[in-house]
């Protein structure tokens, strides 16, 4: 006589794939996740006298694929 089921082993046998090739409903696809696209940026000017200020918006003129909003985090 067998043993009787451990307590972590269901007592029904998982069920099979579908036999007509067909991906099941409950399946799901794995694999590595796409890379987000980078933001699409365009070159910035901007002209000022000497010893004036200047203020340049230039995340004005870029945008991101994916709608995200873009920031700056360091200008050299």
């Amino acid at each position: 006589t067998a043993p009787p089921p451990l307590p972590s082993e269901p007592d029904d046998p998982a069920p099979s794939a579908p036999v007509s090739g067909e991906p099941s409903p409950d399946a799901s696809e794995s694999g590595p996740v796409p890379a987000a696209a980078p933001p699409v940026a365009h070159a910035d000017s901007a002209a000022t006298r000497p010893g004036t200020a200047v203020v340049i918006p230039v995340l004005a003129n870029d945008r991101d694929l994916a709608g995200q909003r873009l920031s700056l985090s360091a200008v050299t």
